[in-house]
Parts: C-alpha cells; sequence; structure tokens
C-alpha cells in the first residue's frame, strides 16, 4: 500500500507540473506568448537606471512656429554610427527606454525627441489630450531642424540612420522626399503609418474626415476618439503579443498620464491623408536603401500601402514578421530578436542586406522581398 501510495503522489505531482506548464504558457497548447523570464530584472536593474544615468543628456529645441520640443540623447563613442528614433502617434520617448538601451548596449549612439503637441513637448490645443496637428509637414520640418540643430553637429563624421515607427515611419519618409538627405545612411521604417485601416472604403473615411472640417470640426474628435481611451485587456489589444511589454506600456501610462495622449482629432486624420497619400505616390524620390519592417497581423496600418511605397524606392528591403503585431520592436523576443538582427545586417552595408538575407526564413519570418 505504502508503494502505492507513493506511485500515487508521483503521477499527481507530474500531473499538477504539466498544469502549471500549460497555463504559464511553457507549453504551446495555451496561445499565450512565451516571455523572457528576466524582462522585470532586465528593466529594473538596466534599463531604468540607464535612463537616469549620466550617459542620458535631456534637453529642448524649438521647432516650427517656435513649438518646444523635448529631447534626449545618448552618446557613444564606441562606434561612429548614430540612430535617430522617430517615434510614433500618441507616444512619448519614454517609452522607448528599453529599445534605446539595446541600441545603445550594440554601440549606437541614440537621439530621440517627443513631437510637436505629443509626450513631452508643448501642446497645440488647450485640451492637452487631443491628438492634432496643423500641417504634417510640420512633423518632417521638425525632423530637419533636430538633424541640423543637435544631431549632426556632433556626428559629422558619422554613419546617420533614422529609424521612424508607425507615424513616424511616415514623418521619416516625408523627410525623406522633401529634403536633401545627403547625411543619411538609410532609414528603418517599422510598420510605417502609410495607410490606416479603418472599417470603411478609403474614399468614405476621407469624405467624412472633410465635411467635418468644412464645418468647423477640425480641432474636434473624430467620431468613437476621446481623451483616455483605455488600452484594453491583452487579450483584446493590438499593439503586441508580448504580455511583459503590453503590461509595461499599460503601467508607463498609469505613472506619466500627461505624457501620453487620448484619441485623434479630425484635423489629425484629414493631415494624415493627405501626407499619406503624398508619401505613397512620391517615394521614389528616396535614394537612400529603406529596410522595412512589416507586421504580418498588424490591424492599425494597411500592408498594401507598404508594398505600394516600397516598389517605387530606388532600394527597399521589405521584411515580414509573420505573427507579430503593430510594435514589431515590442513584441516577444524570438520576434524583436530577429528584426534587431535585421537591423544590424543593413546597417553593416544597407545596399547588400537582400543578397545577405534574400533566401533566408524561419517561424518567425518571410523571404526578405527587394524592391
Amino acid at each position: 500500500m505504502k508503494n502505492i501510495s507513493i506511485l500515487l503522489n508521483d503521477f499527481l505531482f507530474r500531473l499538477l507540473l504539466l498544469f502549471t506548464l500549460m497555463i504559464t504558457g511553457m507549453i504551446t497548447g495555451s496561445g499565450m506568448a512565451q516571455e523572457p523570464l528576466d524582462f522585470d530584472t532586465k528593466f529594473k536593474t538596466v534599463v531604468s537606471p540607464f535612463m537616469e544615468s549620466t550617459v542620458a543628456v535631456y534637453g529642448q529645441f524649438d521647432g516650427v512656429g517656435s513649438i518646444t520640443l523635448e529631447y534626449a540623447k545618448f552618446p557613444n563613442d564606441t562606434s561612429n554610427n548614430t540612430i535617430v528614433i522617430v517615434n510614433g502617434l500618441r507616444e512619448t520617448f519614454t517609452k522607448y527606454a528599453e529599445i534605446i538601451y539595446d541600441f545603445h548596449s550594440l554601440g549606437f549612439s541614440v537621439y530621440t525627441y517627443d513631437h510637436r503637441g505629443q509626450g513631452q513637448s508643448q501642446r497645440l490645443l488647450e485640451n492637452s489630450k487631443k491628438s492634432y496637428i496643423d500641417f504634417f509637414d510640420n512633423f518632417a520640418s521638425d525632423l530637419h531642424t533636430f538633424l541640423f540643430d543637435v544631431v549632426l553637429p556632433e556626428n559629422r563624421q558619422g554613419n546617420v540612420f533614422l529609424l521612424g515607427h508607425s507615424m513616424g515611419g511616415a514623418i521619416v519618409s516625408l523627410y525623406l522626399e522633401k529634403y536633401n538627405h545627403d547625411h543619411i545612411r538609410g532609414a528603418i521604417l517599422s510598420s510605417p503609418m502609410l495607410g490606416i485601416q479603418t472599417p470603411y472604403y478609403d474614399w468614405v473615411s476621407t469624405g467624412l474626415t472633410s465635411v467635418n472640417v468644412y464645418f468647423g470640426q477640425r480641432e474636434e474628435y473624430a467620431v468613437g476618439q476621446e481623451d483616455n481611451k483605455p488600452l484594453g485587456s491583452y487579450m483584446e489589444n493590438r499593439l503586441t503579443t508580448s504580455l511583459d511589454r503590453f503590461e509595461k506600456i499599460k503601467s508607463l501610462k498609469k505613472t506619466f498620464p500627461g505624457h501620453f495622449l487620448g484619441g485623434v482629432t479630425y484635423g489629425w486624420l484629414e493631415e494624415s491623408y493627405f501626407a499619406m497619400e503624398y508619401i505613397r505616390q512620391n517615394s521614389g524620390r528616396i535614394y537612400v536603401p529603406i529596410l522595412l519592417l512589416q507586421a504580418g497581423q498588424d490591424s492599425l496600418v494597411t500592408l498594401d500601402a507598404q508594398f505600394d511605397f516600397c516598389r517605387n524606392v530606388m532600394k527597399c528591403y521589405l521584411q515580414r514578421f509573420k505573427d507579430a503585431k503593430h510594435e514589431i520592436l515590442q513584441e516577444v523576443d524570438p520576434i524583436r530578436d530577429e528584426a534587431f538582427n535585421q537591423i544590424k545586417d543593413f546597417i553593416a552595408d544597407p545596399w547588400s542586406l537582400g543578397d545577405i538575407n534574400r533566401t533566408r526564413e524561419s517561424s518567425t519570418i518571410s523571404p526578405i522581398i527587394v524592391f
């Protein structure tokens, strides 16, 4: 009887262990993305202290119309590579802390700033929560000023790369189309906003936006938008499959509520529609290599517009991450690590990435498309 009791206890222990592994995502039957166990440790012991260290330099510069914009720079003398991070809609560079740290640890000098009307920069409307822009071209002009007033004076002999995410990808693209960019070695576009997914046909969305602007609603929230639009739960979020990084975004919004915006206005929508159309039609003006990181499960921006954009650029590599949601660099480690590997290969030789990785494929990525 004693032996039977021991065997029964052993069986029950193994059954409990199996159940525990399944619900924590260590066995893929749960559908939950597996996470690195040391994410919180990395953030608390490495990333946060880095952002507050003497390496970090914070400052201000004046954008178009003397709007005050906040920036951060993280110099690094271990290489001559510099990356300028251009963030997305409703964001702040605080959200990019882990990304900034990872690039710096790879030897890059990192520069970034908050756009006019969002993050820690000066607002454009009395209601500081509204996502609004007077002219989308001002975003590109601000980037031009940031490069020539802050970045380039300190990096005349180095290689300067631009990294734009979502709306930041549109801003980088517009900048490259409108300005001489001999000083830029290449650009990385992460889920660039070159078209917006809506429940309606494009002509319906643009038409409704124009009608509302015509009737004086430019500074008002678009339908369904509000001051404090919640992220919702992990299971319904449209940003990332990484539970840890999703919870970190929620935590940052709670800790720094003034740094994050609410919904978009009709003015922002109209300017964005005009800008995206212009960018798609004029991508042939870009003469530096582009690495476009495309999220296969993106439900915020349109993928077809990204293909259309790449077709006319002098040299464009499109890399699809099959299971990634919109924020590829905030994804689970297997996706995020692959993205960083692609970026490192691109920066090493922007004109030959396709020769290196044309046939490369894995469970994470599709073969790279070279335009």
